[in-house]
């Protein structure tokens, strides 16, 4: 699922939000960008105010990303991010939380 997030101000107009991600770019290096939407399983804990997106990149779960995010009242401040790539060989299982850690 893709997602986009947005604020409902009291005057009633919608404020786009942007998510900090990384991709890794042509030489493997990972680059950090915005991007206003976001695919993956997404989860909001409101009483933390913070949200979880794990994007799989493939059924398996096995490599992707992971990335936590909290809500400041003005935007989504990313707090850490986790990136597996995937492997062709077989590798053991590694859950999301204990991908390689990205940011900070």
């Amino acid at each position: 699922m893709v997602y986009t997030y947005g604020v409902y101000q009291p005057d009633g107009t919608l404020q786009p939000l942007t998510l900090d991600v990384f991709y890794p770019d042509e030489a493997g290096q990972m680059t950090r960008t915005s991007d206003p939407t976001i695919g993956g399983l997404a989860d909001f804990d409101g009483a933390s105010a913070e949200l979880t997106v794990f994007s799989k990149a493939r059924g398996l779960g096995d490599c992707g990303s992971l990335a936590e995010y909290h809500w400041t009242g003005r935007e989504l401040e990313l707090l850490t991010y986790r990136y597996q790539e995937c492997m062709d060989a077989a590798a053991d299982f590694i859950k999301p939380a204990d991908y390689p850690q990205i940011y900070p």
